[in-house]
């Protein structure tokens, strides 16, 4: 009972956690974030994964900044240079990449029947209509 989706609905929030999620390239999808972290975890990061059309995770790009602004500025260009991209709601498939020394991505956890975008700690649940929790 509520076994976690092949692929999950991650909803676009204007201003808040999923702020760069959208669309681009006739139907590919990203998926994109500013944080706090990286290796020594003192400076800010930019990060933005790029899926396929079904979801799956095709690259990710990783910018690290001294100030937070500035990762929010190089994340905000790198979307906005992605052909045709829209902001949205997306379908994304589980994947981790290693970026910096920190583990990025979907990650399922069967147990508790939840899909966690790490390092972020935004857990989807079931009914997986977009919705998570932080």
């Amino acid at each position: 009972m509520n076994a976690i989706p092949d692929k999950i609905k991650i909803g676009r929030r204007e201003d808040w956690h999923t702020h760069y999620v959208g669309t681009y390239d006739n139907g590919k999808f990203f998926l994109g974030f500013p944080f706090f972290g990286g290796l020594s975890q003192t400076r800010p990061l930019a990060v933005l994964h790029l899926l396929d059309a079904d979801g799956n995770h095709e690259r990710s790009q990783i910018w690290e900044t001294e100030k937070m602004f500035m990762a929010e500025k190089e994340l905000k260009t790198a979307v906005q240079s992605l052909k045709d991209f829209r902001y949205g709601d997306i379908m994304a498939r589980c994947f981790t990449v290693v970026l910096n020394g920190l583990t990025f991505g979907l990650v399922a956890d069967e147990d508790l029947k939840r899909v966690t975008y790490v390092p972020y700690d935004l857990a989807f649940f079931a009914p997986w209509d977009g919705t998570y929790d932080t």
